[in-house]
């Protein structure tokens, strides 16, 4: 129904209406993608990681690094997508971060002028008039991410290949918005930034969206 690349280390988003399927895709492999979700109609309800986390632990249907079901913060706390086809199976859900300036400025020393995930997000959602306070957390998809000794949080080599892909299933109308991370300090994209590639479909029975808020 639409297909969208988003250019190696840049942002884009996407209305994703209730009962279609936002399907991220790895183009050329190796990339981690930062999504960040807002209910389309308000903005103020946003993807909450460590909600979405603790809700599906407790229901059995998720684990730290692994979810389901992708929930809203509290108050409002209800599901905004269901994951429905995830061949690679590798998130980072626990954390909801993204690489900022703060990122860039603890862990590699640089100071100012490296793009980041947090400059593509704001970007993304402009056309839509959203204040860019309101980016919530993000759903770090393909990202392989340890902590070591309790402590140290170390940034691995994504897993995705060519092609490989994520389907989400909106549950309300929301606001997708996708960075192709542009970190090339770490070993999360294996040195070199690429392309995502997100694509709206109709769900496979080809049934219409049903209504969404």
């Amino acid at each position: 129904m639409e297909r969208v690349v988003i250019p190696a280390g840049e942002g884009r988003a996407v209305e994703v209406r209730a009962g279609r399927v936002l399907r991220i895709e790895a183009m050329d492999g190796l990339q981690v993608a930062d999504a960040a979700f807002v209910a389309l109609h308000n903005h103020r309800e946003g993807y909450h990681a460590g909600q979405t986390v603790a809700l599906n632990m407790l229901a059995g249907t998720g684990t730290m690094r692994r979810v389901t079901t992708l929930w809203s913060r509290p108050p409002y706390e209800r599901p905004m997508l269901t994951v429905i086809d995830d061949p690679v199976g590798v998130h980072f859900a626990w954390n909801g971060g993204r690489c900022s300036r703060g990122v860039y400025a603890v862990r590699d020393g640089i100071e100012s002028g490296h793009r980041t995930c947090q400059d593509n997000l704001e970007e993304a959602v402009r056309p839509w008039g959203m204040d860019p306070d309101l980016v919530p957390d993000v759903f770090n998809v393909f990202m392989f991410t340890d902590v070591e000794d309790e402590r140290r949080l170390v940034f691995r080599p994504s897993p995705a290949r060519p092609g490989d892909y994520i389907d989400l299933r909106a549950e309300i109308d929301v606001l997708a918005a996708v960075s192709a991370c542009p970190s090339d300090t770490s070993a999360t994209n294996g040195g070199a930034p690429k392309p995502i590639a997100l694509e709206v479909r109709a769900t496979d029975d080809g049934d219409e969206p049903g209504p969404g808020g």
